[in-house]
């Protein structure tokens, strides 16, 4: 029987079998494993300016705080835009990946049934986060982790939402160096394992 013939017989027996969309979903499945680190950003389908509203920011900061405290993740830095978020997280109870999706799903049916008076249609008829991922990317140094702290905290001062980034009150930047605030999302420190660039020098 050829390899051809396998595929077939495998295929028609077992439904699902295709394998070089199974390498591809479990590379991207072992992307964010835990206990790694990335940096994740959210889009608003069709990138609508869906969360610019203060009561559809706190159900979404409220749910990042749910999960830091059953421990998922651990949260490193955050921001809420209107029509996007940043995230620097790593996986605890739960990789980065399925947590994604967990979370996707969950700030979703809240906010359809708590903010649907100030949601246009769209918004609850159709899907409310941008198909897809987004731009996940692991971190891998200590230099990269602050870049992705400073890039994260810095969105509302360069989009001119406030002059400071401790004068946004959707995002982390007010918890540092300080404890995080009642009520918002606890603040993780800096995960353990991430190479410091000055020191690491490639193998021969």
């Amino acid at each position: 029987m050829s390899l051809q013939d396998c595929r077939f017989f495998l295929k028609r027996h077992f439904l699902t079998l295709d394998w070089p969309q199974e390498e591809e979903t479990m590379e991207k499945k072992h992307r964010h494993e835990y206990p790694r680190s990335a940096f994740l950003t959210f889009s608003c389908h069709a990138r609508q300016h869906w969360m610019a509203k203060d009561t559809v920011r706190a159900v979404i900061r409220d749910q990042l705080a749910t999960d830091t405290r059953n421990r998922l993740i651990e949260l490193h830095a955050w921001v809420i835009m209107a029509n996007h978020m940043h995230l620097l997280a790593t996986g605890q109870r739960l990789s980065v990946s399925v947590w994604i999706r967990r979370f996707k799903q969950t700030t979703a049916v809240k906010l359809r049934s708590s903010c649907h008076a100030m949601l246009p249609p769209e918004s609850l008829l159709g899907p409310f986060w941008l198909k897809g991922g987004g731009h996940d990317r692991t971190i891998w140094s200590r230099q990269e982790y602050w870049n992705k702290v400073e890039y994260t905290h810095f969105n509302p001062v360069r989009a001119g939402l406030c002059r400071r980034a401790e004068g946004w009150p959707w995002s982390s930047a007010s918890d540092f160096p300080l404890r995080s605030r009642a009520g918002y999302p606890a603040r993780a420190p800096p995960p353990e394992g991430l190479i410091d660039l000055r020191w690491w020098k490639p193998s021969a």
